[in-house]
């Protein structure tokens, strides 16, 4: 059986046999490759985490130095 988190990710039972886990693990996997591709679909390569990470920190330094300026 799958239980959700208060996050939302979810997590197997320990009532459930090999052959569930792994079904589910696989559902679960190809959920998350699906989600991948989506998201980097309209670019020539998809952002690196950390190429994403350095985008992502200088918009909110952006941001936070225009809060200020104001």
């Amino acid at each position: 059986m799958i239980v959700l988190t208060p996050n939302g990710q979810r997590h197997l039972k320990d009532s459930m046999n090999y052959e569930e886990q792994e079904k589910l693990s696989l559902v679960e996997s190809k959920r998350q490759t699906k989600e991948r591709k989506n998201k980097g679909k309209n670019m020539i390569r998809p952002f690196t985490f950390d190429e994403e990470k350095i985008l992502w920190d200088g918009l909110r330094e952006d941001k936070k130095n225009e809060n200020t300026t104001n």
